[in-house]
């Protein structure tokens, strides 16, 4: 993965104005390798259920 991001990043940099360069990856953010059909299902049903979630989040404003 870590590979995968700086090719993805040093690509990404050559094509984006300077201001843009070095944030194509969020902060903070976990990678998973989603390995079998029950976590693909598990991780679409986050993605999914997320944002009805929103309000009870302790960012929520």
């Amino acid at each position: 993965m870590r590979g995968f991001k700086s090719v993805a990043t040093r690509e990404y940099n050559k094509i984006v104005s300077e201001d843009l360069r070095n944030k194509l990856w969020q902060k903070s953010f976990y990678d998973e390798i989603i390995r079998n059909e029950k976590a693909y299902g598990e991780i679409c049903k986050y993605i999914c259920e997320n944002p009805s979630r929103w309000e009870e989040d302790e960012y929520f404003v």
